[in-house]
């Protein structure tokens, strides 16, 4: 059983805890009513996951404390100063563990390092390019920008298909259950008024084949995607197959280029930074491909660096790779010839985040109305192959 470490107020000595969890250890130590200051695992890393509300907080985190900074505030006292102001529970401990790991002796972005399920890696390049240039506050500015431009497109996304993907669910239980119980009934009464199945319209012959297909097709469904997940999961062990799957994602229409855009956008603007704070290409190009966040960015930057180190330049690598567009290597390769400058990479990453913005509304405008017209066309078709017969019953009853 893991062991935890905690302080109390008015103690400076550390108490230990045994615990499955950290929620359990917290638990026990109220129970104990113990006056609890700090606690984190008694290993390096801390396993603590945020939930979906308290990620959301993380871009305003970055702006306050970045303004704690400036104020000459020291980073763990702004990040206690933080941590008791916030309700949510596990962000508290979280932002309190990185103050400890800071007044133990590591820098911002190595007390982060040891939470790697609340601080992603582009968010330590980033924090650990601020600390390189000496410009930690105008890191945390640039973290929070980023998260909330990518906070902002994934609302976008996500918020407008809410009620057309609700009711695309609602039509697709409707029909199991017309197709399972309803139809059936409807079927067997046809049946028992004397018609035969050639009497049936084309479109209940149709649905009565799909009724009795439908075990099947679920079945075969299922154990398909079971097949494909754990070949991915096999695939994707291997660092080779990291990359191919990384490559049929970017391929995936309007997706895929979202996480393309927004993965050069991260990687530019990291670079932007570095570059601003005098630190060396070479170190700038590993440090933005840490950033990156996306494995065929990732990979490109990585050729890059080592084209670079042997005499070349940053984009001969970059179109090494053949992964990346065509479009971006031309801006590089035009940032190249102004010397890298800040300006001209900030310029660059602007544009794919508004690219990725205008790829996400056409998205919506598009994904919105196609589930809506193909949950009309679903209940539509269920409707008329159930009561269609009931034109031929009353034709033969008027006869």
């Amino acid at each position: 059983m893991p062991s935890f470490v905690y302080s109390v107020h008015g103690e400076s000595a550390k108490h230990r805890i045994a615990a499955d969890n950290l929620p359990q250890a917290l638990l026990r130590l109220q129970d104990r009513k113990a006056p609890v200051l700090t606690i984190e695992p008694e290993a390096d890393e801390l396993d603590l996951r945020l939930p979906a509300a308290s990620r959301r907080l993380l871009p305003a985190v970055y702006l306050q404390l970045a303004a704690m900074l400036d104020e000459g505030l020291a980073a763990s006292a702004a990040l206690r100063r933080i941590a008791a102001e916030l309700r949510p529970p596990k962000l508290r401990l979280s932002l309190i563990a990185v103050a400890d790991g800071v007044d133990n002796g590591l820098n911002l972005s190595e007390a982060m390092a040891r939470q790697p399920s609340v601080y992603a890696l582009t968010v330590q390049a980033a924090v650990r390019a601020g600390e390189t240039t000496g410009d930690l506050s105008g890191a945390l500015r640039a973290v929070s920008d980023h998260q909330r431009n990518l906070l902002l497109i994934s609302r976008n996304l996500t918020i407008p298909l809410i009620y057309p993907v609700l009711i695309l669910l609602i039509a697709a239980v409707y029909s199991v259950f017309v197709s399972s119980f309803i139809f059936p009934k409807f079927l067997q009464l046809f049946y028992d008024l004397g018609m035969e199945r050639s009497d049936f319209p084309a479109s209940t012959r149709m649905a009565i084949a799909l009724s009795n297909a439908l075990p099947a097709i679920v079945l075969g469904l299922l154990v398909v995607g079971g097949a494909l997940y754990l070949a991915w999961r096999a695939y994707s062990h291997a660092n080779r197959g990291l990359l191919t799957l990384g490559l049929w994602r970017l391929r995936i229409p309007i997706v895929g280029q979202i996480a393309l855009y927004t993965a050069l956008a991260r990687a530019t603007s990291t670079l932007a930074v570095l570059l601003r704070g005098g630190v060396d290409t070479l170190t700038a190009i590993r440090l933005a491909r840490e950033a990156a966040g996306d494995r065929v960015v990732s990979t490109a930057l990585r050729r890059a660096e080592v084209i670079y180190e042997d005499g070349g330049t940053i984009v001969e690598g970059l179109r090494e790779t053949e992964a990346l567009p065509e479009e971006f290597i031309f801006r590089m390769a035009a940032a190249q010839d102004a010397g890298y400058t800040a300006t001209v990479l900030d310029n660059i990453a602007s544009d794919y985040m508004d690219a990725a913005d205008r790829l996400v509304r056409r998205w919506v405008l598009v994904a919105g109305p196609a589930i809506v017209i193909l949950m009309g066309i679903v209940i539509g078709f269920t409707c008329i192959a159930t009561f269609s017969p009931l034109v031929g019953v009353i034709s033969n009853l008027t006869q």
